[in-house]
């Protein structure tokens, strides 16, 4: 595995570990499944995952096969997140009916029970609701601000042609605009003979 995940709650208590295995492969392999559980005997993680680059045959989102959840790298962080919740509802659970059944068999009920389902695809729907809206949003801003970076420009150069030439006709009865005026280090690489020639 390539990484374990540590769940505590707000108090600190550890609720259950993760064991997270990442593929990047052009096909994916059953036997990794196999091999995962193999590994996790050491381990003793609570929730197998393995982050493909490429899905089972036929699969285009997260699944849950054979006590291992599957999904990609762009729904990683998203999964996680409700793993991570699961962890902790049971191990709320957990302590509340304790003689009620071991930690394994609750998690077994509740991720394969209609609930968690519902939950789950309620979550992710969310969020992937959430990240269009961004994505449309920044998008548009992006549009705005070119227009107006645009607009601005278009103004400030109208300003400065309109200044050069009124400087032109009245020259120095007209007050300077330091903004539209050359600032000290440009003046200086024109020579000042090329300027007594400009003024003659």
């Amino acid at each position: 595995g390539d990484v374990i995940q540590l769940v505590r709650n707000s108090s600190g208590e550890i609720c259950g570990k993760i064991y997270y295995e990442s593929k990047r492969t052009k096909k994916f392999d059953d036997d990794w499944i196999g091999k995962l559980k193999d590994d996790n005997l050491t381990e003793k993680a609570d929730i197998l995952v393995i982050v493909t680059q490429t899905m089972p045959k036929g699969e285009k989102r997260f699944l849950f096969v054979n006590g291992v959840w599957v999904c990609q790298f762009q729904e990683l962080q998203n999964l996680s997140y409700v793993l991570r919740y699961v962890l902790e509802r049971t191990h709320s659970v957990e302590i509340v009916q304790k003689n009620k059944g071991t930690k394994m068999e609750m998690m077994y009920n509740y991720l394969t029970g209609q609930e968690f389902c519902m939950q789950f695809e309620n979550m992710v729907r969310g969020f992937l609701e959430i990240k269009k809206g961004y994505d449309k949003e920044k998008a548009s801003l992006q549009k705005i601000w070119k227009e107006r970076d645009k607009q601005l420009e278009k103004i400030l150069n109208s300003a400065s042609e309109f200044y050069g030439a009124i400087r032109g006709i009245a020259g120095s009865a007209i007050p300077t605009v330091k903004e539209f005026e050359m600032d000290e280090d440009i003046k200086a690489l024109n020579p000042p003979e090329d300027r007594e020639t400009d003024d003659s």
